[in-house]
Order: structure tokens, then C-alpha cells, then sequence
């Protein structure tokens, strides 16, 4: 594992990690590394992953418990800790939520013990070719 954590605002609240492989089967230090930048940075990406829905549930442990979300009909089938948020549409309706996050907000604060983080994996990206969204 050399994972090169490299900070990318003035105060550190956003980093990227370069070096990561998510689908690594023995990945317990990389994670470990990873979840302690998260800790200290607030908002990582991590760039160039191509995942299975298993490996985004399993990267997604290492964080924590997970939770599955109330909108039962905008969960991945047969992956319900999977939340699809997208503007694609299927017969002519959205398969996820498209507007989700609009606004700055945190997840599940309405919870005692809110959510710790989001994972959030982009399958597609502005057709630019700089990969930046509203998130990163």
C-alpha cells in the first residue's frame, strides 16, 4: 500500500487520495489510512475505482455500521445499503432520487446517533473531463 494523501484546500477540510485500490480483498491498513484522513480532513475523493456494489458496501463497513435508508424504492435491488441518487430515468421514470443533496446539509441528523459519512461513487461525471461535481 503507498497511498499519497494530498490536501487540497487551505484549511484541510478536502483531500484526495491517490494510490488506493478499493477492491482489494487484504485491505485493513489501507482502509485504516484512509478512515484517519477522513477523520481529519472531512471530505475526501478517491479518484479512478471501478466498483462492484460489493465492494462500495464493503469499503462503506469500514467505516462503520451501516444504515439502510427509508426511500425503500430508491435502493439498489438486492443491495438495499445502496441509495441510487441520479437524474437517469427507466420508462420514463427516475430509478434514484435526482435532486438529493441539493443543498449543503448532514445525513440522518434527525438521528440520535447521525450518520458518520456518506459514501457517494460516481459512475458518470460532467462530460468535460474534469470529474468535478457539486461534491468534488
Amino acid at each position: 500500500m503507498n497511498l499519497d494523501i494530498r490536501t487540497q484546500t487551505e484549511r484541510g477540510f478536502f483531500a484526495e487520495v491517490h494510490g488506493a485500490d478499493l477492491t482489494a480483498t487484504d485491505n485493513r491498513d489501507q482502509m485504516a489510512a484512509i478512515k484517519a484522513a477522513f477523520l481529519k480532513h472531512g471530505v475526501l475523493a478517491i479518484r479512478g475505482q471501478t466498483l462492484r456494489p460489493e465492494d462500495h458496501i464493503a469499503v462503506s463497513r469500514a467505516f462503520g455500521p451501516l444504515s439502510i435508508h427509508v426511500l425503500a424504492e430508491q435502493l439498489l435491488p438486492e443491495y438495499p445499503e445502496i441509495l441510487l441518487v441520479t437524474n437517469k430515468k427507466e420508462e420514463g421514470r427516475y430509478i434514484g432520487i435526482p435532486d438529493l443533496g441539493r443543498g449543503w446539509h448532514t445525513d440522518q441528523s434527525y438521528l440520535e446517533t447521525p450518520a458518520m459519512a456518506s459514501l457517494l461513487y460516481a459512475l458518470e461525471t460532467p462530460a468535460d473531463g474534469s470529474g468535478h461535481t457539486q461534491f468534488a
